[in-house]
């Protein structure tokens, strides 16, 4: 393919990550070449046509740990989480989940007016060490509560309860997702999550919530 011929000829172009000297940037990242932004979009978007998950998991997978100045970067990692997931390749679906969540949204400021880092503890993500913790704004296109529903599904499918009670835990705790969508069902999901692992008092928090919240809802 034409595309996947260029990022082949030019992949210093495509590694939007590579540091300038520039200062006009955030963490000093060089604006990304827009030929090789629009060659991995489009090539990544012809692998999901023809339904070939494992090319469309490598051209997609360096998103997660770069590329943050590419204007594709959100469209690309919902694609992959979407079609990762659906391909059975979990891991690459809570990555992919996960570095949106973690990298999109509201910082929080210091008392000098300073943004403060997402502590470790915090991130969905261990171990992305290649991002400097201050997240960038949240897009129009990117619904969190969609998102962090569809991580702690992945959680829950691989009964990893921990992960999925941290994950869905901001359904309960988080102002900004009082009206989402999913919330009812992240409730729900997080109730039995916590009785997996014998916590009975968040389980019991989750539960009162969603029938207070939600008295409507029928359980499934």
């Amino acid at each position: 393919a034409a595309f996947e011929t260029f990022l082949s000829v030019y992949p210093e172009g495509a590694d939007s990550a590579k540091r300038g000297k520039g200062a006009g940037n955030r963490a000093g990242f060089s604006e990304p070449d827009e030929q090789a932004c629009i060659a991995r979009y489009a090539l990544g978007r012809e692998y999901v046509a023809l339904g070939n998950t494992t090319q469309l998991v490598e051209t997609f997978k360096p998103y997660t740990t770069g590329h943050r100045e590419d204007r594709f970067r959100v469209s690309a990692l919902k694609l992959l989480g979407f079609h990762a997931g659906r391909a059975g390749q979990n891991d690459m679906s809570v990555e992919a989940y996960a570095t949106l969540l973690d990298e999109y949204g509201e910082n929080f400021k210091d008392k000098n007016g300073d943004l403060v880092p997402v502590p470790v503890k915090d991130r969905l993500r261990g171990g992305n060490t290649r991002w400097d913790g201050i997240r960038a704004e949240l897009p129009k296109d990117l619904d969190p509560g969609e998102i962090r529903f569809a991580l702690g599904h992945l959680y829950w499918k691989a009964e990893d309860w921990t992960r999925c009670v941290k994950t869905l835990a901001a359904f309960l705790d988080d102002v900004k997702l009082a009206k989402a969508k999913a919330r009812d069902r992240a409730l729900y999901m997080a109730a039995q999550a916590s009785y997996k692992f014998y916590d009975y008092a968040g389980g019991v928090r989750f539960a009162q919530a969603l029938l207070r919240e939600h008295p409507d809802r029928k359980s499934t």
